[in-house]
């Protein structure tokens, strides 16, 4: 059983901050002095049928049909973005949590200083957001936001850090990575948490993002490769296929099967249940597929960072581009690293 620290985040909503100003579509963010415009990060479906992602100086929505708009931010948020309760969109500022109500208004949680960064943010099953985190100098700490102003913090296991996606899974549980030791987490709504060691393979599995597959096991992102682990723990490994080294995002396609995103080349991958992976080349080149989500126009939402294109792809793998911007990333971001 796992120590609750409850009072170690309490400041996070007595101190919540509701902005003075409502988000409304703007025009496109200016760019930055020597930067393009704009960041796209991740992806995620709102419950009004429209796609939610991060850019720079703001967060975008498009619809189904394609249609972009953008609301201007006074800051710039990371790469995350997760649907909420009641048509709410979440994302990350610098040093908080923001929450997007369907009306527009910007609510914002502050984060406590010694929260290095955010891997992943969910609504568990208990209507509550849960969130994972790397905290300086103390390791990985799973954290869930409470709607009456209760925060509460668990630390994983020693030594445990790097953590990364978190999703709600089978028996009303939630899922995490841990990318140091290479491990799979298992938190119960109560908080008790039970760490999966990955086996040893020729290199680290660097497991990073995860997602509940539509065979009731866990399906994560890792290097060269789609892991695969049970509720009981059993473990599977599937490569992506050779020169193919970088699986990001993963995300459950409305076709039954896994999907996940290169996020230093130019491919989209298919995966079965059964394990049979497929890969489809995003027409930009040097693109860096990031984020993926399932519409609810029943195909699967890619953003391409480095090509300023958000991606829509049929489950047969049949793909039409939405230019947010003409900049192109040219820099050491969009060149997978030695």
């Amino acid at each position: 059983m796992q120590h609750v620290g409850r009072a170690y985040l309490t400041f996070w909503l007595l101190t919540a901050l509701l902005a003075a100003q409502v988000l409304r579509p703007a025009d496109a963010p200016a760019p930055r002095a020597g930067t393009p415009d704009p960041y796209l990060g991740f992806i995620a479906a709102g419950a009004e049928g429209n796609l939610w992602f991060p850019e720079r100086r703001g967060i975008g929505r498009i619809t189904p049909a394609g249609h972009i708009d953008h609301f201007a931010l006074e800051q710039e948020p990371d790469y995350l973005i997760a649907p909420g309760l009641d048509g709410a969109i979440w994302f990350l500022l610098p040093g908080a949590l923001a929450e997007r109500a369907p009306d527009g208004h910007l609510r914002t949680y502050p984060l406590p200083p010694d929260v290095r960064r955010v891997g992943g943010i969910v609504v568990g099953p208990d209507q509550h957001l849960w969130l994972t985190m790397d905290m300086i100098g103390s390791g990985g700490r799973i954290g869930r936001l409470g709607a009456s102003g209760e925060v509460a913090i668990y630390p994983v296991p020693a030594k445990h850090s790097a953590l990364g996606g978190i999703v709600t899974g089978p028996g009303g549980n939630l899922w995490f990575t841990g990318g140091s030791p290479d491990s799979v987490g298992r938190i119960t709504p109560a908080g008790a948490i039970t760490m999966h060691k990955l086996p040893k393979g020729e290199s680290r599995y660097h497991p990073d993002d995860i997602v509940a597959g539509s065979d009731g096991a866990l399906w994560f992102t890792g290097t060269g490769g789609i892991g695969r682990i049970t509720t009981s723990g059993q473990f599977s490994w599937h490569p992506v296929g050779p020169g193919l080294r970088w699986p990001w995002r993963i995300a459950a396609g409305p076709d039954g099967n896994l999907w996940a995103t290169e996020i230093y080349g130019d491919h989209v991958w298919r995966i079965t249940p059964a394990g049979k992976v497929h890969a489809f080349l995003v027409p930009t080149h040097n693109s860096g597929p990031w984020g993926i989500t399932a519409g609810p126009d029943g195909n699967l939402w890619v953003t391409v960072t480095c090509a300023n294109r958000l991606v829509r792809i049929t489950p047969a793998g049949k793909m039409r581009e939405f230019p947010v911007s003409d900049a192109h990333w040219d820099g050491s971001y969009c060149i997978e690293p030695v």
